[in-house]
């Protein structure tokens, strides 16, 4: 087998660092908006939860928080399965003798690297869902 020339190693050590940074940037995007919009539901939940007849909008409040973290969790997830995906190549091509710089900071010390699926951003959101969820359970049962 013949040994990889340098520059190409490098060009792809830009490629996909830079493609890992890109989905950072969409990770960090989607979770500014999961938290604007999850503030600006329960600040409306808070607003109608004392008023006569506000059990359907709570409902379609909590239908909404329920749909929008769980979307977003899933975009987070997707995110993370392609960070993963771009890792798990960089580190079967990158030949033995590559002493360079990895190609992002902290990376999972697990093998198959599932621990990018047990982010706090993607818990997050998923923990939202199940806030939602139990939000809609106590509206449906004891609201009237």
């Amino acid at each position: 087998m013949e040994p990889v020339p340098v520059e190409l190693i490098h060009s792809h050590e830009v490629v996909v660092r830079e493609m890992i940074t890109r989905e950072d940037e969409l990770t960090n995007q989607r979770m500014l908006w999961m938290a604007a919009f999850n503030g600006l539901l329960f600040a409306a939940l808070g607003f109608a939860w004392e008023k006569a007849d506000a059990r359907f909008f709570a409902i379609v409040l909590s239908a909404l928080g329920i749909a929008s973290s769980f979307l977003n969790g899933l975009s987070l997830t997707f995110s993370a399965g392609a960070q993963r995906r771009l890792l798990l190549w960089w580190r079967t091509e990158i030949p033995q003798t590559y002493y360079g710089p990895g190609v992002m900071g902290a990376e999972p010390t697990d093998k198959r690297l599932l621990a990018f699926f047990f982010a706090p951003w993607i818990l997050l959101a998923f923990a939202f869902v199940v806030g939602w969820v139990a939000i809609l359970i106590y509206v449906c049962r004891y609201i009237h």
